[in-house]
């Protein structure tokens, strides 16, 4: 044997002992790497990361997150609520759109609030907690700005003042205090059964008893949605920038031709009506100030503050409809939510 072979050709013995040591240390790397997994599975399951929850409850096989499909199953029963005076049938339609029967006023709220509250129930405990200031109960400190911002508006404030300021004979109270029933029915019924949707046991907790002022803060919550703007303190900086005249001349509070879509013209100027103000000129404390909230609302969470838009509605002369009746078809414009909160 020459020295080159000896050196291009290495004893058998060492290329039989790497592959040996290699499936030694193969059992050891996947008990490693199971350990890890496991380790990191158990941590996400009991702490929260990244801003989400501690997803164990998730994983839960009679409450966890598989059961949410199931919570949406339409099925044909009879149901028996403490709420109701007589019977009430409720009819859904394949895309879940509910039509309740009733007798009276009061089984009508009853049954749609129940209806509500089966199919949209963690999402109604949004609505009131977002109105409330509470969302940050739930989803921590990421909701802070929101729950401060909506403290300070005081939007529960407000319903609790509507509610207490209505007449005990007023239909209005009849029905909110009804609806809380049908609500409350479902809560008790889903409590009962473990059938609570899976995002309360995902965030873990139990929604409270549904009341009048909840429907109240719910309203005041889409009024907010649809109504609050920035529009005002705009005009108030734009009429300091400018000027009164100027600000007035190029953004009057009325157009000095208002026109209506079936009336082709010509427009004569129309008067301001009576009761509307033209604007007057603006102070440095008036205009810092207006300054400030505005800054402030400009760095408020999206969807807080609205930002205009408008609702489409168009009509149909009977000439041009199959049934020769007219037709007048109204398109409400709302931001979109995951999911919906709307409708049942």
């Amino acid at each position: 044997m020459t020295a080159e072979s000896a050196i291009a050709e290495p004893p058998a013995v060492m290329t039989a002992v790497a592959p040996r040591r290699r499936r030694a240390r193969l059992p050891l790397l996947n008990l490693a790497g199971a350990a890890i997994v496991s380790a990191a599975v158990l941590y996400v399951s009991f702490f929260p990361v990244a801003g989400l929850p501690a997803l164990g409850a998730a994983f839960n096989p009679t409450t966890g997150a598989w059961t949410m499909a199931a919570d949406a199953q339409v099925t044909d029963r009879m149901l028996h609520l403490g709420g109701l005076q007589q019977p009430v049938r409720v009819v859904l339609e394949k895309d879940g759109t509910a039509h309740v029967t009733a007798r009276t006023d009061h089984d009508l709220f009853v049954a749609t609030g129940y209806v509500h509250a089966k199919f949209r129930l963690f999402q109604m405990d949004l609505l009131r907690r977002q109105g409330a200031g509470r969302l940050s109960e739930i989803v921590g400190k990421v909701a802070l700005d929101t729950d401060r911002f909506e403290l300070q508006l005081g939007l529960l404030r407000t319903a609790q003042l509507e509610w207490a300021q209505l007449p005990a004979s007023d239909p209005l109270r009849d029905a909110l205090l009804a609806y809380a029933q049908g609500v409350n029915d479902r809560i008790t019924e889903a409590e009962s059964t473990h059938q609570l949707d899976a995002m309360f046991t995902l965030l873990g907790y139990h929604p409270q008893p549904w009341t009048p002022v909840d429907s109240l803060l719910v309203k005041g919550d889409m009024t907010q949605t649809l109504n609050f703007t920035d529009t005002p303190l705009v005009m108030a900086l734009l009429n300091k920038s400018l000027g009164t005249d100027l600000a007035s001349e190029w953004f009057p509070i009325l157009p000095p031709n208002q026109q209506a879509p079936y009336d082709p013209g010509p427009y004569g100027k129309v008067e301001p009506p009576q009761g509307i103000a033209t604007m007057t000129a603006m102070t440095d404390a008036q205009s810092a100030s207006a300054q400030a909230v505005y800054e402030r609302l400009a760095a408020m969470p999206a969807g807080l503050v609205s930002k205009g838009g408008a609702s489409t509605n168009w009509a149909v002369a009977g000439a041009k409809s199959a049934s020769g009746g007219a037709l007048l078809a109204g398109d409400p414009q709302l931001h979109l939510t995951l999911s919906t909160s709307r409708g049942a």
